[in-house]
């Protein structure tokens, strides 16, 4: 079968919970959370009040050839685990009103430990379809320690404003943030657009699972996020050798361009297609019936430069014989008000030997840009691919430190490197319980 019924990257979805009893869902999702396994309790995993995580469960793993309603991108996606955030029972719950208060909101810290409970459940990959407007800083570095060390891929909603405001987890550098696109491939009027959006999905009118058996049509980045969790999961089963840095960057390499030619902050790098990204990942030659993909070689109007080397404008230095760049004066201290565009850069995965700029809330000061992903702090773009061949660094704050080394080598950057000689002793484990940090609350995207 196509759809492996034995997944070695599975799926975590943290969201209102999950009808278990529904006939058009698989009945082997199990609880993420331990104490989220007995179904006498206010947080059954099994149970969804307010039907949210039920229609996001349809989307991915709805079953299909059963004379049921739906099928989902990846039909009877096998071992589903389940975290409830929202919709405990008689959790602030007004008896006299139509809805659930309980389906309302969660708090950055109470998120974070349920994508650690995703983490020591094996899942690779977390589908969040909520979010708020609130960053957190611990939260921030949370998403970035497993994206980084932990090969977890996070996929998250965009957001329901319909302006460029940010929207978290989703505008954090290390998770997917997808926008919703309406019937007719524009985006949907409510979807939220900036420069952290990667990708986009159908988010309009989509017809999934409730609870009690039943089925509606929901619209919302909570209803994109899916199609692209569902994707994933179905790439990398079939791909179980490429990395999450590796599948990530195939399914923005792989979608249909929409909007203006290129990245931009309506679409992210356009449509998710699972046939594009899966002729990029097995080598193929991308079918000619479907759009081209961006270019990996610089547009026209950059300097010539010689074939095979890259080239640089501005005060970035090129370094280790035409393999790495660095900042100006790196490892000293990088000079105020300066940027630099290297470009010709092989469509590799990026290796960081230094990063230490300054952080500041979405980077807005320095930051070096990659797929039009902006990247500070002490967190680079390791492993990611330059699709359009650029790497883009600005400063216009006042701090400055010293500054980053990023490399690339002709080498397959889907698959992981060789194992390196063993280590003296092994890294620490991330901790099993994230930092607690109060944070405004996320609201869950209907």
């Amino acid at each position: 079968s196509f759809f492996t019924s034995n997944a070695t990257h599975q799926m975590c979805i943290v969201d209102s919970g999950y009808d278990l009893t529904h006939p058009d869902l698989p009945h082997d999702a199990t609880a993420a959370d331990p104490t989220q396994s007995d179904s006498s309790g206010s947080t059954y995993f099994g149970g969804d009040l307010c039907n949210h995580g039920t229609h996001v469960a349809g989307t991915i793993a709805a079953i299909g050839g059963n004379n049921e309603g739906v099928v989902g991108v990846y039909p009877s996606a096998p071992n589903l685990k389940i975290v409830k955030v929202f919709g405990e029972a008689g959790l602030l719950d007004d008896p006299s009103t139509s809805q659930n208060e309980a389906c309302g909101f969660t708090y950055a810290s109470e998120l974070m430990n349920a994508v650690q409970h995703c983490v020591d459940s094996g899942a690779k990959i977390v589908s969040m379809s909520l979010g708020g407007g609130f960053p957190s800083e611990s939260e921030r570095n949370y998403f970035q320690e497993i994206f980084d060390n932990d090969d977890m891929l996070v996929i998250a909603a965009a957001g329901n404003s319909g302006d460029a405001s940010y929207h978290y987890p989703a505008s954090y550098p290390s998770v997917m943030s997808v926008a919703a696109t309406d019937t007719n491939n524009a985006r949907a009027s409510f979807s939220q657009f900036n420069d952290q959006v990667d990708i986009a999905a159908p988010g309009v009118a989509v017809l999934s699972t409730t609870g009690g058996g039943g089925y509606d049509s929901y619209d919302g980045t909570s209803m994109a996020t899916p199609h692209v969790s569902g994707v994933a999961m179905v790439l990398w089963n079939k791909y179980p050798a490429a990395t999450n840095k590796g599948i990530r960057a195939t399914l923005e390499f792989g979608a249909v361009d929409l909007g203006v030619p290129g990245r931009d902050d309506k679409y992210g790098h356009g449509l998710v297609s699972y046939v594009r990204a899966e002729f990029f990942l097995s080598g193929n030659p991308l079918p000619p019936s479907l759009p081209p993909p961006l270019p990996l070689l610089p547009p026209p109007q950059w300097p010539p430069r010689a074939p095979g080397q890259v080239g640089v404008i501005g005060p970035c230095l090129i370094t280790d014989g035409g393999s790495c760049a660095t900042s100006s004066n790196y490892p000293n201290e990088y000079a105020n008000d300066e940027s630099c565009a290297i470009y010709g850069v092989p469509p590799v995965g990026l290796e960081v030997l230094a990063f230490d700029v300054e952080l500041h809330s979405a980077c807005q000061w320095d930051y070096l840009t990659v797929n039009g992903v902006r990247y500070c702090g002490t967190s680079g773009p390791a492993g990611v691919m330059p699709l359009d061949g650029t790497i883009r660094w600005v400063s216009d704050g006042d701090v400055t430190l010293s500054g980053w080394k990023v490399c690339w080598a002709m080498r397959p950057p889907l698959l992981p490197p060789p194992s390196p000689s063993p280590p003296s002793a092994p890294p620490a484990p991330p901790p099993s319980t994230p930092p607690s940090t109060p944070a405004a609350p996320p609201l869950p995207l209907s």
